[in-house]
């Protein structure tokens, strides 16, 4: 008997005690792609009407974008994000995000330039700066620069967006509005 059908065999005994044996290249990379298989769980509800546009505001580096492209593949992202490091990554990533747009500028509830506390972990970053506890919950979150950024409202761009009817809205701003 070959190896290969030596193989299939034990695991077909092994599948129908309800075992599964998979060679992964690692733990890490089987880490990581549990990880983005639960994450794709976690947001499948939130795409269920099939919007044709999502706004994605604190895009931070395209996490929520890359999920959203891969559940809705033609769906127009558009993203919102004032971090410049941040904006780099999301422009590298552009392509495979196609139909993907950029606007460079946080949105909040008046048109205005304000004090962004960047933090060393960007997904902490925001317009608010972050209490004691957050730091003290979260120590690898203490390192943090502000630094000046455009602020725009949504009401002032919505006409020139031209959305569809059916579009989604994922915010991540950390409790600023």
């Amino acid at each position: 008997m070959g190896d290969t059908l030596i193989r299939q065999r034990v695991r077909d005994l092994l599948l129908g005690c309800g075992w599964d044996v998979r060679r992964t290249a690692s733990y890490t990379q089987e880490k990581v792609r549990r990880d983005q298989q639960e994450a794709l769980e976690k947001w499948r509800p939130f795409f269920r009407h099939k919007p044709l546009a999502v706004l994605d505001i604190g895009a931070n580096i395209g996490q929520f974008a890359k999920i959203a492209r891969h559940l809705l593949p033609e769906c127009r992202i558009i993203a919102f994000e004032p971090l410049p490091e941040c904006i780099e990554e999301l422009k590298e990533a552009e392509q495979s995000l196609a139909p993907f747009e950029l606007f460079p500028f946080a949105l909040g509830d008046a048109c205005s330039r304000e004090t962004i506390f960047q933090n060393e972990f960007s997904p902490s970053s925001s317009l608010l700066e972050m209490r004691r506890i957050h730091v003290e919950e979260l120590p690898f979150t203490a390192a943090t620069a502000s630094r000046c950024v455009e602020v725009r409202t949504l009401d002032s761009l919505i006409g020139d967006l031209n959305l569809p009817n059916n579009y989604a809205i994922k915010i991540d701003v950390q409790g600023y509005t």
